[in-house]
């Protein structure tokens, strides 16, 4: 399977119900999931699978203002603004879903993350983080996790042990069971970015996305993790559709005594599911 492939090998053959010794076209066929893969996506305006990107925004203390993406060609619509309320002050990412954010600065000033999300366990009034994904712990923070058992809600950090914003241990509010899972400690008056679904905002007071040019960059990875079933579907049902369309190339209509059949150009579900995922362009 090629980078930016949408389907495999495997489930193009099975669409097809070739027999498993008859390997011949497999090379036609990885050209054709490639070609249509990449067709898929420049349709939708859009990359599916999982991509790093860079966003340059352009700050501007009074109006919004156009970003571009590093990643991605053509027009943006991602908007950058600022008003009197900092924690609504924020910049919309240009490609989605996003799935984490690797660095935000302005000015080339870096601007820290203002949760910090960690793999940890906690037993009794103790913390043990085993791992840092972004951010640092600190004193004041809330625990919160979805992993299954949760924290009981209220539980904070109220001194350092033996880390100081890593790995290592720390002391919680009260006292509590929970098993090693995903925690974010939050802050809600600390400074820094936060990331809601595609769009970072900042909190606190000491940054703002001040006037500039591209003075705005926030790199991340978005797209899906595993490509989407319809998307699988799909692209396998397109290959399916050319492969078998060589065998008729420039025939549009074929009469069978007092009957014409007329042979469509597109697979029905192509422009329908293309249009699930397109990306709308706001100019």
């Amino acid at each position: 399977m090629a980078t930016g492939d949408l389907t495999t090998l495997a489930a193009v053959r099975s669409y097809l119900g070739l027999d498993v010794a008859y390997t011949t076209d497999d090379a036609l066929l990885s050209t054709l999931i490639s070609r249509w893969s990449e067709q898929f996506v420049n349709d939708a305006n859009r990359l599916i699978a999982v991509t790093t990107f860079t966003d340059a925004f352009s700050g501007n203390d009074l109006m919004p203002s156009w970003s571009r993406s590093t990643a991605w060609s053509g027009i943006p619509y991602a908007l950058s603004t600022r008003d009197s309320n900092r924690a609504a002050n924020g910049v919309t990412l240009r490609n989605y879903p996003v799935q984490s954010i690797t660095a935000v600065s302005i000015d080339n000033v870096a601007v820290p993350p203002r949760d910090a999300v960690v793999t940890g366990a906690i037993a009794g009034t103790t913390l043990t983080v085993s791992a840092v994904t972004t951010g640092a712990i600190a004193i004041g923070q809330q625990l919160v996790s979805t992993t299954a058992g949760g924290i009981p809600a209220g539980v904070t950090i109220t001194a350092l042990g033996t880390g100081t914003g890593g790995a290592g241990t720390y002391t919680v509010s009260s006292s509590t069971t929970f098993g090693s899972g995903t925690i974010t400690a939050t802050d809600s008056t600390a400074s820094g970015y936060v990331l809601v679904n595609d769009r970072v905002t900042l909190t606190g007071y000491d940054y703002v996305f001040t006037r500039g040019e591209s003075n705005i960059l926030v790199t991340y990875t978005a797209g899906y993790a595993t490509i989407p079933y319809d998307v699988d579907g799909c692209v396998s049902e397109r290959v399916a559709f050319e492969y078998q369309r060589r065998q008729r190339q420039g025939v549009r209509s074929k009469g069978f005594g007092a009957e014409t059949v007329t042979f469509l150009e597109t697979p029905e579900g192509w422009d329908r599911c293309v249009s699930n995922y397109r990306r709308v362009q706001i100019l």
